[in-house]
């Protein structure tokens, strides 16, 4: 049993990853701590929602792209997802810490396809018990664009996901390429009945995280969700075969595809910083005091905002104060959350919102 081969990167696609990246690290390093927690702020909840595959927001104005909107309303299945990719971005993150404080060898182990998938799927997203960190015990057949795909048999499932995350541990290859690998095998071996495109995500996501200059992605998994006819045809692209033949599958399309997004996210990432700065900076100028400035820009990314979920970014203040200075300053005020903007992730009936006055400034 074996899997397919670890092809190379083309080495100039390789340096504009690195190079991407290390502009991002300039600019985070170089920014107002203020700003880089806005950015944070709304690159987790990003994340999060690309990671659980939720759909994203797709705005008609191309500039909407750079501050996308919260979701105005989620369903059972897209609560129950964001649920399992929060817990599930915690545990990759917190393999990450473990790694750089040397409480471990790597961000990836063996048990961790396992691990993701039974957080991915503990809130059954789909409604239905597909037995969340067990590899699947029936044949699957499924017909993509390119024909039909060559999933293995049940049985050789669990030992070919082993092989893989042994593949990644032992390569002497950069952390990108291992990690867009290592996706598409997951993607390919199928292992699981459900789950397995948020498990491949979350697993590329942890490799990747091994490149210091890196970290852990915010950028990427977006990228994924918003071209997603390009992700599906990259890993079409690499299947030339309706039966596991590992000399016929080929993961460069999809590496490629996923080495590329990562640029494109970290693109992206620099000009919301960017953005984000100027928006902060023009609450400052005009009088506000710099808790108040990322107060107004934080709920203006939020668009009803609670003090919790606040917290990410006043982490140094006195919450409830600055909320009270902001609203005697006329900048923001309470109110009432629509039902329909009520979840169990955002029960909150009250919320803040900015005034005409502060929305006109952030125009």
């Amino acid at each position: 049993m074996i899997v397919p081969a670890l092809p190379a990167l083309d080495a100039r696609l390789l340096d504009e990853h690195r190079d991407a990246h290390l502009a991002l690290g300039g600019d985070l390093e170089s920014s107002a701590h203020e700003s880089v927690r806005l950015y944070r702020l709304l690159q987790h909840r990003l994340l999060v929602e690309s990671l659980g595959q939720v759909q994203p927001v797709r705005p008609g104005v191309q500039d909407q792209l750079l501050l996308p909107a919260p979701r105005a309303f989620l369903t059972s299945a897209g609560e129950a997802r964001i649920i399992g990719a929060e817990a599930a971005l915690r545990y990759v993150a917190g393999r990450v810490d473990g790694v750089r404080q040397r409480r471990g060898a790597a961000v990836l182990h063996q048990p961790s396809p396992y691990v993701l998938h039974s957080f991915f799927e503990m809130s059954m997203p789909s409604g239905v018990d597909h037995g969340a960190g067990l590899v699947r015990h029936t044949d699957m057949r499924l017909h993509g664009r390119s024909g039909p795909a060559p999933f293995p048999r049940a049985a050789d499932c669990e030992r070919l996901l082993d092989l893989a995350v042994g593949v990644v541990g032992d390569a002497v290859a950069p952390p990108i390429v291992r990690a867009a690998w290592l996706a598409f095998m997951v993607m390919t071996i199928h292992p699981f009945l459900d789950g397995n495109g948020r498990v491949a995500r979350a697993l590329f996501l942890a490799t990747q995280a091994e490149d210091r200059v890196v970290g852990l992605d915010a950028g990427v998994m977006e990228q994924w969700s918003l071209s997603q006819s390009a992700l599906i045809e990259a890993i079409g692209s690499g299947w030339s075969s309706s039966r596991w033949d590992p000399a016929r599958i080929d993961a460069l399309p999809f590496m490629t595809f996923a080495t590329q997004a990562s640029v494109v996210g970290a693109g992206l990432s620099r000009r919301r910083l960017r953005t984000l700065s100027i928006l902060f900076e023009r609450f400052v100028d005009h009088g506000s005091s710099t808790p108040i400035a990322e107060l107004v820009v934080g709920v203006a990314l939020l668009r009803v905002a609670t003090p919790d979920e606040l917290s990410p970014v006043l982490c140094d203040v006195d919450v409830g104060l600055t909320i009270e200075s902001a609203i005697s300053e006329g900048l923001v005020h309470w109110s009432s959350r629509p039902p329909s903007r009520r979840t169990a992730i955002r029960p909150d009936p009250l919320g803040l919102v900015v005034s005409p006055r502060a929305r006109d400034m952030l125009a």
